[in-house]
């Protein structure tokens, strides 16, 4: 079985997206992989990375067991995201943004 993720925005449905100020998706686990890779395409810096940019938010859209655990950032690059995950089947959305803030 596999991961899926499906990108609401910008709309590219489960391709990669082209570059945009913010990425938001939804993925769905398949009970046994316990990290996935997502595109965002933002061409974050080195200093922003650094910083602990993009800024990312998960939103669980199923319930978890109470001894699951929650999706997790493992890692942050230029243009990907990777989550972690237990190995349970449920669904979340994720929301990738780049900070538009004054002097950047």
């Amino acid at each position: 079985m596999t991961v899926a993720v499906t990108y609401e925005w910008p709309p590219g449905g489960a391709t990669g997206t082209t570059p945009s100020d913010k990425v938001s998706g939804t993925i769905v686990t398949d009970g046994s992989a316990v990290s996935i890779s997502v595109t965002h395409n933002l061409n974050m810096s080195a200093a922003d990375l650094t910083a602990g940019l993009p800024e990312v938010y998960i939103e669980p859209l199923t319930q978890l067991p109470f001894y699951s655990g929650a999706p997790y950032v493992i890692n942050k690059t230029a243009n990907f995201i990777t989550f972690g995950f237990q190995a349970t089947t449920f669904n979340f959305r994720f929301n990738i943004k780049r900070p538009n803030t004054i002097g950047r």
